[in-house]
Order: structure tokens, then C-alpha cells, then sequence
């Protein structure tokens, strides 16, 4: 048994039932529930091409990831050398909590995928690839709307005190993505409604802030502290504003209105601070990154090799020997389980 073949929990079996379904029937029904439909239409593809097992559900999200630990490389690369992005891939491949959601049959490790080709494609100023990949993060999850935000007010640094013609192109490159992105306004709108009725999450405490950023750091936050912050300023506060940015955004939003902080929305914050662990490394950093690795994958084969969701496949099977006649199965769901 390993994160593989791990028995699905419950809203990875919401999302499988509701991916077998037809397209327009998969827009229909998650209109109304509290998501974009891009993965689901997307795994009712992967469904056509390789069954609906536990394996065929998990290798979509694991290729997502994969696909998010390629731009995290590329970014590395780009922004320093092939050193930088090889120690960053690997830092954000084996960062336990990001690894976690590798192997999710959800949206997250596409919402982490579309991010990262969005912030790639932004920094190369490759405005084709970063409609497609912004568009396509929007599209997975509506958090990536705050990833849009850190762009925008890098528009503005770029409109009043930088170059104006890429401020403009970055412009044109928004109200692109803007139309592409109107025909899921009106559910959007519905959706946030929906929440602001309503939602299981509580206000987060500076407690809870605190938490979030450190098991997103993890051990990693010991090359952070090393890293020489005085160079490459520039490069080192996109990813920081990246990285921040929208954990304070939705951390002050849950304080005065509908709380929406909750750690697996804003995964896609990990790659950034990983890469900033992994750049401007000072001569014992290198000693603090193998000590990082060697955490991080230890944490990780213990993770994969012992699943712990709950056996639903067993019980499935247990209920469908048992049932006799017009029996019922009453299943409770409590909010917090939504998500």
C-alpha cells in the first residue's frame, strides 16, 4: 500500500463521480458548488485515456505536480543558474507539505501548476504563455486569483517607477486573461455568495499564520535565514511578495470578513520560498540544504509508504455485500470535512 493505491477519501470521491460525468454536466453541477471546473474536466479526459481507479486519479495530480516542479526549475534557472533551479525543483519536490498534494485527487496540484507557469511566463514576459497559464490557473481554483494580485502590483511598480511599454503589454496581457476568464464570473459571484452565507473555516490567529508558514518551511527555513538577502534585491522580492503576499492578503481578509485562510488554498506559496532558500546561498548554505533534504525526504517516503485515509474502498465493499433490498445508507457530512 502507498499514496498510489491509498483508498479515496470523500471529496476525492465527489470529484471522481462527478469527472465520469459529461462535460456540460461537469460545469452544471460544480457552478454550484464552490470551484472552478478545469481539473474536473480535465480528469474526465484522463478518465477516457486510463480508468478511474485510485492509481489513474493519483497519477493526474502527481503529473501536475510534476508539471509545477518543472516552472519552479525553470524559474530558478532564469532568474540565477542551473545550480539554483536543480537545488530549488528538488526543495520544492520533497517539501513534505507541498508533497502531500501530489498524490490528492483534487485541484491543487493543477492550481500549483498554473501559478508557477503564470509567474514563469510573467518574469519572461512571454505574454502567449502567460494568458494560457494564468487563464488556466483561474480556471483550477479561485485563489489563484491572489497570485494575479502580487502581478498587478507589479504592474504598477513597473507602470510608475519601471519600464512603461512592458507595463503596458502587461495590460493588455490582464484584460486578455479578463475575457477569457468572463464566462465564469457570473458563478464566481454565485459561489462567493454561497461562502459568504456560510463557510466551516474560523478566523485564523497570528497563532495560525505562524503555523501555516512554518509547516510550509519546515526545516527549509534554516536556509532562509542564511541566505545572503542584500543581493539581487529585485529577484528576491517578487518571489517574496509571491511567497507572502497572498498568505497576509487572505490572512487579513478572514479577519473583518468571510475567513478563507486555509493552508492547502495556498500551497502554491511554497515554490517561491523554496526557491529563495535555494538562491543567493552563502558557503555553509549548501550543508543547510543536504540537512533540509534528508528531513524533507525522510518525512516524505514515511508519508508515502503509510497512507492513512480512511479505507473507504473496504467499506464500499462491505456495503455493497451487505445491502439487502431498499436498505439506505445515511452518511453524515459535516461542514468541516468540505474543502
Amino acid at each position: 500500500m502507498n499514496q498510489f493505491t491509498a483508498s479515496l477519501w470523500g471529496d476525492e470521491a465527489f470529484s471522481a463521480v462527478l469527472s465520469m460525468k459529461s462535460v456540460p454536466e461537469i460545469i452544471s453541477i460544480i457552478a454550484r458548488d464552490t470551484s472552478p471546473p478545469l481539473y474536473n474536466v480535465s480528469e474526465h479526459l484522463w478518465f477516457g485515456l486510463f480508468g478511474s481507479g485510485e492509481v489513474a486519479i493519483r497519477a493526474l495530480s502527481f503529473l501536475y505536480y510534476l508539471i509545477a516542479i518543472f516552472f519552479v526549475y525553470k524559474i530558478g534557472k532564469y532568474l540565477w543558474d542551473k545550480k539554483t533551479a536543480a537545488l530549488s525543483a528538488a526543495l520544492t519536490f520533497f517539501n513534505p507539505f507541498f508533497f502531500v498534494y501530489a498524490f490528492e485527487g483534487r485541484m491543487y496540484s493543477i492550481l500549483a501548476a498554473g501559478v508557477s507557469a503564470s509567474m514563469y511566463f510573467f518574469i519572461r514576459k512571454n505574454w502567449v504563455g502567460y494568458v494560457i497559464a494564468t487563464t488556466a490557473a483561474l480556471y483550477s481554483h479561485h485563489f489563484a486569483l491572489f497570485a494575479v494580485l502580487i502581478q498587478f502590483l507589479w504592474f504598477l511598480k513597473e507602470y510608475f517607477w519601471g519600464k512603461r511599454k512592458t507595463a503596458v503589454q502587461i495590460f493588455k496581457s490582464f484584460a486578455t486573461v479578463g475575457i477569457l476568464y468572463s464566462p465564469w464570473l457570473i458563478p464566481l459571484y454565485n459561489q462567493t455568495r454561497m461562502v459568504g452565507g456560510g463557510f466551516w473555516l474560523g478566523t485564523p490567529s497570528l497563532k495560525d499564520l505562524g503555523r501555516l508558514l512554518l509547516i510550509y518551511l519546515n526545516v527549509g527555513l534554516l536556509t532562509l535565514i542564511l541566505r545572503k538577502w542584500g543581493e539581487s534585491l529585485n529577484k528576491s522580492i517578487f518571489l517574496l511578495a509571491w511567497f507572502l503576499g497572498p498568505v497576509l492578503l487572505t490572512w487579513g481578509v478572514s479577519q473583518k470578513f468571510q475567513s478563507i485562510f486555509f493552508d492547502r488554498y495556498l500551497l502554491y506559496t511554497i515554490p517561491p520560498a523554496m526557491i529563495l532558500a535555494a538562491s543567493e546561498r552563502r558557503r555553509i548554505s549548501l550543508v543547510a540544504i543536504f540537512i533540509t533534504l534528508v528531513v524533507f525526504f525522510s518525512a516524505d517516503l514515511y508519508y508515502f509508504t503509510h497512507p492513512i485515509k480512511r479505507p473507504f474502498r473496504e467499506l464500499a465493499t462491505y456495503v455493497k455485500e451487505v445491502r439487502r433490498g431498499d436498505d439506505y445508507l445515511l452518511v453524515p457530512c459535516p461542514k468541516k470535512l468540505i474543502g
